[in-house]
């Protein structure tokens, strides 16, 4: 039976987006209503003293949707060491809280805030589910308050707006200990939507191909970051679409799950896991001119765990794929008929280190096998950055035969890399490249101009 093509000669592939690093694409951090930490220009005192045990804001968003996080611009003074803490109270009738809480009491370490003005984020737990819904176009109130008792030297400042109060949804207000009071201000917030399975906006891997495209595969880096302190099985849909916004149709979506365990909640790197993947897409034309785009979903909130990918989607230019692609039989191999699947590079610790050129320029060629011990059929590679840093960088990989002065190329793959330290990855080819017995083998790369460790992966023909 015949379940694949090799090849051997031809045109090279062509990835999108070209000669450039992909975006980042992420699950969907949705803000419902805010104000501003640039119109602040007061101090409202929070726990000092009984005239300011509590402070609020009203607020209110346009659609009913579940509440993921709500990020304050807040300070301490002194060193308390108690809590602050966030609530959702529904309105008294009047323009001020009641006495009925929507959703849990959120705190955070009085140690965790600064003397200076930061955003200090309240994110619901977990058991919260999809965090507390809020109807649209109604009245609530964030209540900010302490968990200890009112303390002249050590406690909690909000940034207010009292020159020229501007938020239109609602109004600040301050609790004496016994009843609530308005104030003529508007404290500066964020409360963002919880967002679970809800999709990115779409986001242009081209926005209009240069020629008629059929797209084979398509690869990815995807990158989780745990932010609360459980474990989570994370669903994970990511889709491919072509035509004009908003009309958007779906060509291809990908479904991963994966589980993460965060002891340390945070955004820092060591909460952060990073994978690549190659999936088969297509073979089907799209015609020149044609938009395509990609968004992403989850099944955690944003306020649980993020979601990041980048992507490279291969194919070739001009319709069709070449026809000198030669068939092979791969089932043998999976039945144990033949060798095993090894490492076209050099076994243990040894690596090819390529450093790639800038786009669209290619670095130079790196030996990686010489002679081929048989005829080979090469079907990915897997990397590893020589020097951890941040930033984006992504590259080809070219692989090309030949005596050295003299490589001819024979197949060309986008490795999307995540913005991390510790880059890895494996991705392997839609159709592999044939290589004869007793060719050399070697590769180079155009794209991030930081040295790479890169091990081909092949099977004996």
């Amino acid at each position: 039976m015949i379940e694949g093509f090799a090849k051997r000669d031809g045109p090279l592939e062509l990835f999108y987006p070209r000669n450039a690093n992909p975006v980042q694409l992420s699950t969907p951090f949705v803000s419902l209503t805010t104000y501003g930490s640039a119109n602040v220009d007061t101090d409202y005192l929070v726990g000092n003293a009984a005239a300011s045990t509590r402070r609020g804001q009203g607020i209110k968003i346009a659609a009913t949707s579940y509440i993921g996080h709500i990020a304050l611009w807040l300070k301490k003074v002194g060193s308390p060491t108690d809590d602050v803490q966030c609530q959702i109270f529904t309105d008294d009738g009047t323009g001020k809280p009641s006495g009925t809480q929507v959703g849990s009491t959120i705190s955070r370490a009085g140690t965790d805030l600064d003397t200076a003005y930061v955003w200090v984020s309240f994110p619901f737990a977990t058991t919260d589910a999809d965090g507390p819904q809020l109807t649209g176009a109604v009245q609530y109130h964030i209540v900010v308050r302490r968990s200890g008792a009112n303390d002249a030297a050590n406690y909690y400042v909000w940034g207010g707006d009292a020159s020229a109060p501007g938020y239109v949804d609602g109004a600040a207000s301050v609790y004496n200990g016994a009843n609530w009071a308005a104030v003529a201000a508007d404290h500066a917030f964020n409360v963002y939507q919880s967002a679970r399975w809800g999709w990115s906006a779409y986001s242009n891997i081209v926005a209009a191909t240069v020629d008629s495209f059929v797209p084979h595969e398509l690869n990815l880096v995807l990158q989780v970051l745990g932010k609360v302190d459980a474990g989570l099985a994370i669903w994970i849909e990511y889709e491919l679409a072509i035509g004009a916004a908003p009309n958007e149709v779906n060509f291809f979506r990908y479904t991963d799950v994966v589980a993460n365990y965060t002891v340390a909640p945070g955004v820092g790197t060591t909460n952060r896991f990073t994978f690549g993947r190659t999936l088969p897409v297509g073979p089907k034309e799209i015609p020149a001119g044609t938009r395509i785009s990609q968004r992403i979903r989850a099944s955690e909130p944003f306020t649980n765990t993020s979601v990041l990918v980048w992507a490279y989607l291969g194919g070739y230019a001009g319709g069709g794929v070449p026809l000198s692609y030669t068939p092979y039989v791969f089932r043998p191999y999976l039945a144990g008929v033949h060798r095993a699947k090894s490492d076209i590079s050099t076994q243990g610790d040894s690596y090819a280190r390529m450093t790639p050129a800038n786009f669209p320029n290619y670095g130079n060629w790196v030996q990686v096998i010489d002679p081929a011990p048989a005829d080979l059929i090469i079907y990915g590679l897997a990397y590893r950055q020589f020097t951890p840093s941040f930033g984006v960088g992504s590259f080809y990989v070219q692989i090309g035969t030949g005596a050295a002065g003299q490589e001819v190329p024979r197949r060309v793959m986008g490795i999307p890399r995540a913005t991390m330290l510790g880059n890895v990855g494996m991705w392997k080819m839609r159709y592999p490249v044939f290589v004869k017995k007793g060719e050399r083998v070697a590769i180079c790369g155009t794209g991030y101009t930081v040295e790479q460790y890169v091990k081909l992966l092949w099977e004996a023909m």
